[in-house]
């Protein structure tokens, strides 16, 4: 009788473990890229702060941001070939260890060139982050919620953006921008102690899938496929302009545009730009669910874009309107441009089969692009329209300088609006069968 009571417990146990412990490990990696985002928008609440300490204009401090990026957006491929080869759980440990590293040295040493070196490692890091949360989806959830999981992902993500608009701020402004980044240094270290602990990149009701990834000239062949599919190409660069709202406006220059063009607070116009990523928490789930229970994936894209063009030009030229109005539209902004989400989606499904990994990797970093280039192009902008005005030894820039400047975001997106119909429609099924 206590063999059998065992027995029992044990069973109900493993399907406890079946059906939950997929979620939870999922989840969980999609914490680290809420702590990603924290890092990659840390900038934009210090900008004066970081001006002062380095003695640099807008350009620098693009730059700087940017740096994240230069190491993020290359390592996505290798990322994503590094975890379809090696198990997940000791390469997103790894990763969120050099993120709170990189945190530490930045604060430590407040020297522009030691934060070049601090935001590259973050972004190394980083680059495992989102392209590993959606490769243990494909390894332990069902395929019919990929994309809803990828909107997860972001939505979870933009919330660490949130933490950073509005905790973050705060802690510079009270304990300087040095004492912040030593916090997120150490958030970091504590959700490397958990991922160690409790992801797992092995479900064995699928181990048949791990095998096909220990051949480095088989992983190199695939994606030889991937880039070679222009349609693959096209999917990214939508992808990426429709990030931008998100990767260049809210992620570093938003604040200091809400700031001075309808004259807010520090504090109140980085809790302003918050909501554009609390748009996303909600928009991200919600375009995966409309779309996998649409069979659609283009539609939404269309339609996401052509509405986030309006938005961007009226939150960057109508700088008369209420301020509740502001505010509607900047949560608007994140929720209709989250339909970015879905081009994940899409690479997975006009890729090879048991490539997600690599599928994924490659998408983010077309997408990310975007932010390495315009993060920094858009301070330059500012720098050439600069009228000369310095208050307390921080260089100011006029509305209009940010006006011209941003202008930028919604051109791209016109030209995103267009290349959208080239997409395939996959219907949420994957095309290919080999």
């Amino acid at each position: 009788m206590k063999v059998k009571r065992y027995q029992g417990k044990t069973k109900k146990q493993s399907k406890f473990s079946l059906k939950y412990l997929p979620w939870f490990i999922c989840i969980l990696s999609a914490i680290f890229y809420c702590y990603d985002f924290l890092l990659r928008v840390a900038p934009s609440v210090m900008i004066h702060d970081l001006m002062r300490a380095y003695g640099v204009f807008a350009a620098e401090i693009g730059f700087l941001s940017a740096f994240y990026y230069y190491a993020y957006t290359p390592m996505q491929i290798p990322a994503g070939l590094i975890l379809d080869r090696y198990r997940p759980r000791i390469v997103l440990t790894i990763a969120v260890g050099l993120c709170a590293l990189g945190a530490f040295i930045s604060a430590a040493i407040p020297n522009l060139y030691v934060g070049f070196i601090g935001r590259a490692l973050m972004g190394f890091g980083s680059a495992f982050a989102f392209v590993g949360t959606l490769k243990l989806a494909a390894i332990w959830l069902p395929p019919e919620r990929f994309g809803f999981m990828a909107g997860l992902t972001t939505g979870l993500g933009t919330l660490g953006a949130m933490i950073a608009d509005i905790v973050l701020s705060r802690m510079v402004t009270h304990l300087g921008w040095q004492q912040a980044l030593y916090v997120s240094g150490g958030v970091g270290v504590v959700l490397t102690l958990l991922i160690w602990l409790f992801v797992h990149g092995q479900n064995p009701r699928r181990k048949i899938l791990q095998q096909e990834y220990k051949d480095w000239s088989h992983a190199w062949k695939k994606l030889g496929f991937i880039v070679r599919n222009w349609r693959f190409w096209i999917n990214g660069i939508v992808g990426c302009f429709l990030f931008m709202p998100v990767s260049v406006f809210a992620s570093l220059w938003g604040v200091a545009f809400l700031r001075y063009g309808y004259h807010l607070s520090q504090h109140d116009a980085a809790t302003s730009t918050s909501l554009v990523f609390l748009g996303v928490a909600v928009g991200g789930p919600l375009a995966g669910y409309i779309s996998d229970w649409l069979k659609q994936r283009r539609m939404p894209l269309i339609v996401g874009n052509l509405i986030t063009i309006l938005i961007l030009f009226a939150i960057i030229y109508a700088t008369f309107i209420p301020k509740l109005l502001l505010f509607a539209l900047l949560f608007l902004l994140g929720m209709i441009s989250s339909v970015e989400v879905l081009v994940f989606a899409i690479g997975k499904e006009i890729s090879p089969p048991r490539m997600t990994g690599t599928a994924t990797a490659t998408t983010n970093f077309i997408v990310t692009i975007g932010a390495a280039v315009f993060q920094p192009l858009v301070g330059y902008v500012l720098d050439l329209f600069w009228d000369g005005t310095i208050k307390d030894g921080v260089p100011i820039y006029s509305v209009y300088a940010y006006q011209l400047a941003l202008t930028l975001l919604p051109i791209v997106l016109i030209i995103g609006f267009g290349l959208t119909f080239f997409i395939p429609e996959t219907h949420c099924r994957v095309l290919l069968k080999k």
